[in-house]
């Protein structure tokens, strides 16, 4: 680059005159004007000084107007030539700003590159010590459900900083913000347990208070006592819910056991039925089979005395009489028999329902939630499971 000289011009600087409309005898105006009108100052409009005041404002007014449009013009003419001077003044400037600015754009734009480099340089010196703080941030986030702590950032002012005291301040942060704030979560969350678990014991509830679920993330961020006067009184709604809960099982296992007896009842009624209705149909069969064995011996002693012909047919007939006997004879006691293997059926069906070992599972829901408990119990009845409260 060629080299620039140290004194490219020889600024002079010094009075400008500009020569512009005015008044050239203003001194011995004032000074004339000062002397003959310092008597009319305290003068007022009245009756008696109407008419000399009148004469006097005539002749001063005029000289005013005079005055004004001479200043009015002056103002006008001379910022004119001003600016004039101003603009000449200006361009030298502009002259050199069209060479400076760049410059100072291109140093600005340099300056801030080499920060950024530098910027760089120390995100990644120390990018192995902050990775492993933000995911031990993430997971004590993930553990609580709540932002503890946003994770670790490297700060644009540390560029300008030591690299021990950039370590100090990051080591710092881990001890100071994350494993303390850490402590103070578990410990709070510890004590919400503890006094649920009083709360429990103290309201004789059956169910546990689920305190991360009824508090949210207002458990880490609210006044204790405020979340335990909160889970007071969900503990005094969660009384009078249990009870009606309590009520509502207890009705619909009586409801149950009352459909069994009904059932029951009803199935011994029919059984009872179709028995009675076995042995009617039974003593009809024996009512006919004797009466078939009145007529065949009937028929025996009309043979005896009667013509050949005629006892070919009643041999005939006596044939079909017996024929018919036989055949009620073989129904009746196949009845008799399907009867008899139905009820030991029976009979081994209700000694095994009464003799087999029922096959039971014991199940405990400590944190179940009343609407859950009657979606449970919905689905056993309508399974037809048999359920007993512990």
């Amino acid at each position: 680059m060629e080299e620039i000289k140290k004194e490219l011009v020889t600024i002079k600087e010094g009075e400008i005159y500009l020569v512009v409309p005015g008044i050239t005898n203003i001194n011995d105006i004032k000074k004339n004007l000062s002397l003959n009108l310092e008597k009319y100052k305290n003068i007022i409009w009245t009756e008696e000084t109407r008419k000399d005041v009148k004469n006097l404002m005539s002749e001063l007014k005029p000289q005013r107007t005079i005055i004004k449009k001479i200043a009015a013009s002056f103002k006008r003419d001379g910022e004119k030539k001003v600016r004039v001077v101003y603009d000449q003044i200006k361009e030298i400037e502009q002259i050199l700003d069209e060479v400076i600015n760049p410059l100072e754009e291109s140093e600005k734009k340099y300056i801030e590159e080499c920060r950024i480099f530098k910027l760089n340089q120390k995100k990644a010196e120390f990018k192995a010590a902050i990775d492993p703080i933000n995911e031990e941030i993430e997971r004590i986030n993930l553990e609580f459900n709540f932002i503890v702590r946003e994770k670790i950032e490297f700060d644009d002012k540390w560029a300008n900083s030591s690299s021990e005291v950039i370590a100090q301040k990051i080591a710092d942060i881990y001890d100071n913000d994350v494993l303390l704030i850490e402590e103070k979560f578990k410990e709070r969350k510890n004590n919400l347990k503890d006094y649920c678990e009083l709360l429990t014991e103290r309201k004789k509830l059956s169910s546990n208070i689920n305190f991360e679920l009824i508090l949210g993330t207002d458990m880490y961020e609210t006044d204790m006592q405020v979340l335990k006067d909160k889970l007071n009184k969900f503990a005094d709604n969660q009384i009078e819910t249990e009870r009606l809960a309590k009520e509502k099982i207890e009705k619909e296992v009586k409801e149950k056991e009352e459909k069994r007896l009904a059932e029951e009842k009803e199935k011994l009624e029919i059984l009872e039925k179709e028995k009675l209705e076995k042995e009617r149909l039974e003593k009809e069969k024996e009512d006919k089979i004797k009466s078939l064995k009145i007529e065949i011996k009937e028929i025996d002693l009309e043979c005896e005395i009667l013509d050949t012909d005629t006892i070919e047919v009643l041999e005939y007939k006596l044939k079909e009489i017996k024929s018919e006997l036989f055949r009620k004879e073989k129904e009746a006691e196949h009845d008799r028999l399907a009867a008899e293997k139905a009820e030991i059926e029976r009979k081994e069906k209700e000694e095994k329902r009464k003799s087999e070992k029922t096959k039971t599972i014991t199940l405990k829901f400590e944190d179940i939630k009343i609407s859950q408990a009657i979606l449970l119990l919905e689905f056993l009845n309508d399974n037809n499971i048999n359920y007993e409260k512990l």
